[in-house]
C-alpha cells in the first residue's frame, strides 16, 4: 500500500483536533447534566487513562513497523484477529456517520434552518472525500495549520467570557457526591477520548521516526483535555448547571448569555466546525485505509468514494432526530466503546507482551 508520512508534530495538532471535535458542543451539556457543577473534574480524571492509551498503541505501533491497527491485530492474533479488525471498521464506521451527523444537525439547527438535510450532507462530505484523497499529509500540514490558529481564537473567546463568570456556580464542591463525577468520567472515557486515541492506531505506522513522538502526543492531549474543561467550565460559571444541562448545545448558549456574545458566536462557531471537520475526516481515514488493509489491497483512494457514499446514507437513516442521536451517544454508546477503545489495545498489548516472552524462551 503507498505510504504517506506526517511529521510527529503535525500527528499532535490532529490529536488535538480530533479529540476536541465534536465534544466541544456536545459533551458539555452531558456532563453538566450528570455531574451538576463538579462537571469539570470529568476531563482530568481521563487524563491517565488516555495516555496510558497513547503509551499502549504507540508501543505496539513500535513492535510492528510499518503496520496500522487493522494489520497487526492478524499479525499478533491470527484468525481471530480479522475479526477484531472488522469489528474496527465497523467501529469507525458508525462514529464517521455519527460525526457526520452531528456537524449537519448542527448546522440546521444554528443557521441553515429551511435546507434540506441531504444537501448539507453532500455540501460537507464531497469537500472531505476531495480532501481524502489528496492524500494524510496534505491534511495534517493544512489542519496543524488550521488548529493552531483555531485555539488562540478559542483562549480568546474564553477570556472574554469570564468577564460574565459568576463562579459562585461552581460550588458547592462535589455537592452531588463522588458517584456523578465518575459516571460522568466514564462517559467522557468513551467520547471523547476512547474513541479519538484509538483511531491513532490507523495513523501512527504514517509518522515519520521521531524520538520525541510520545511526548509530543502527551502535549497535544493534555491541551485537548484543558480546552474541554475550559469550555465546561465556561458553561457552568456563564449559564449555571440549571441552563446547561437543558441546552442541547450549552456552548452557544453561554456565548449568547455574555454581553457581545452575539459578535463572537461566528467565531466560536468556526472554531467547532474546523475541529469536527478534522475528527471526521480522521474517522473517515480510518475506515477506508483501514478497509484496505483489511483486503490487503495497494491503495484507499477507490474506496473514498463509495465508502462515503455509506456513511451518508447511514448517517441521515441511523437516527430521527438529535435528542435520539444524542440519546444513542450518551447511554447505549459508552457500554460497547470503553471495552473496545480500551480493553482491544490492552489484549493486543498483552498478548504481543506474552508471545515475545515465549519466542526469548524458546531461544534459549
Amino acid at each position: 500500500m503507498n505510504r504517506e508520512y506526517i511529521s510527529s508534530g503535525q500527528c499532535m495538532f490532529l490529536l488535538m483536533g480530533s479529540v476536541i471535535g465534536m465534544a466541544i458542543m456536545l459533551v458539555p451539556s452531558h456532563l453538566i447534566a450528570i455531574a451538576r457543577q463538579d462537571a469539570w473534574l470529568a476531563p482530568w480524571l481521563c487524563l491517565v487513562p488516555g495516555l496510558l492509551l497513547i503509551g499502549v498503541l504507540l508501543s505496539l505501533s513500535r513492535q510492528y513497523p510499518g503496520q496500522s491497527l487493522v494489520q497487526y491485530s492478524v499479525t499478533i492474533l491470527g484468525l481471530p484477529g480479522y475479526l477484531l479488525g472488522l469489528m474496527l471498521l465497523f467501529f469507525f464506521f458508525l462514529l464517521g456517520a455519527l460525526s457526520l451527523r452531528g456537524i449537519v444537525s448542527f448546522v440546521i439547527s444554528n443557521t441553515l434552518f429551511e435546507t434540506p438535510p441531504p444537501i448539507i450532507y453532500f455540501a460537507t462530505l464531497l469537500p472531505c472525500a476531495y480532501a481524502l484523497r489528496m492524500g494524510l499529509e496534505v491534511l495534517a500540514r493544512a489542519f496543524a495549520l488550521l488548529i493552531f490558529m483555531t485555539v488562540w481564537l478559542v483562549l480568546f473567546v474564553q477570556a472574554y467570557a469570564m468577564s460574565n463568570a459568576n463562579f459562585d456556580q461552581l460550588f458547592p464542591f462535589l455537592g452531588e457526591g463522588v458517584l456523578p463525577v465518575i459516571h460522568a468520567s466514564l462517559s467522557f472515557c468513551a467520547f471523547p477520548v476512547g474513541e479519538t486515541i484509538i483511531l491513532f492506531g490507523m495513523i501512527f505506522n504514517q509518522v515519520r521516526n521521531s524520538p520525541g513522538l510520545g511526548k509530543k502526543l502527551s502535549l497535544g492531549f493534555f491541551l485537548a483535555i484543558l480546552i474541554l474543561f475550559m469550555v465546561i467550565e465556561r458553561s457552568i460559571v456563564t449559564i449555571g448547571p440549571e441552563r446547561s444541562s437543558r441546552s442541547v448545545y450549552s456552548l452557544t448558549a453561554g456565548i449568547n448569555a455574555i454581553t457581545g456574545g452575539a459578535i463572537l458566536l461566528p467565531f466560536m462557531t468556526l472554531n467547532w466546525f474546523v475541529f469536527s471537520i478534522c475528527q471526521f475526516i480522521l474517522f473517515y481515514y480510518a475506515f477506508v485505509s483501514g478497509l484496505a488493509h483489511w483486503f490487503k489491497l495497494a491503495d484507499y483512494k477507490s474506496l473514498i468514494l463509495p465508502a462515503g457514499a455509506l456513511i451518508m446514507a447511514y448517517g441521515i437513516y441511523m437516527f430521527e432526530n438529535v435528542l435520539e442521536a444524542a440519546t444513542f451517544s450518551f447511554t447505549v454508546y459508552p457500554l460497547f466503546a470503553l471495552p473496545l477503545t480500551f480493553g482491544l489495545p490492552l489484549l493486543l498489548w498483552l498478548v504481543a507482551g506474552i508471545k515475545k516472552l515465549l519466542y526469548k524462551a524458546k531461544e534459549r
